[in-house]
């Protein structure tokens, strides 16, 4: 297994650490709620979702921590170029406490409150040179709707 960008990975699976237990309860909620449904809408959303394997502990750094199991959706690909999209103008948990709730209506305040989404994070592989780049938190904070909406933020460049 590798360690990537706080995941870990094998051949086949994607291993997300759960860092917050009640975000992360949740989070095994809904993938064991897409896992056994038999709602229309659920099962309609559960083919855009990698499959859930359940969860797993593993030990990292010496410590033990779990892990939610999934497939990884990029293992076919040689130099798979993903984004991470948070779809919404409101990126924090239902449950969060009002200092929370402001502290991410500040982040990506821009892309957010003018295009209804934001984007953190993504990799690309640039033919040109033969590398991956990828761009971070602080690379999406700057993003505004100019920048996405030309597509002046590295993607054109792959």
């Amino acid at each position: 297994m590798i360690r990537e960008n706080g995941l870990v990975k094998s051949k086949t699976r994607v291993y997300k650490p759960i860092t917050k237990e009640a975000c992360g309860q949740r989070e095994i909620g809904f993938y064991e709620q897409l896992k056994n449904t038999r709602d229309p809408i659920l099962l309609e959303v559960k083919q855009h979702v990698p499959k859930y394997h359940g969860t797993e502990m593993l030990t990292v750094d010496g410590k033990q921590v779990q892990y939610i199991v999934l497939d990884d959706v990029t293992k076919d690909f040689k130099e798979p170029c993903v984004m991470d999209i948070k779809i919404g103008k409101r990126t924090y948990d239902p449950l969060a406490s009002y200092e929370k709730m402001l502290k991410e209506d500040q982040k990506y305040h821009e892309t957010k409150r003018d295009l209804g989404f934001c984007i953190p994070g993504f990799q690309v592989f640039k033919i040109a040179n033969g590398r991956v780049c990828r761009y971070g938190k602080d690379y999406g904070k700057k993003l505004n709707k100019e920048t996405v909406a030309d597509g002046k933020f590295h993607v054109q460049e792959a």
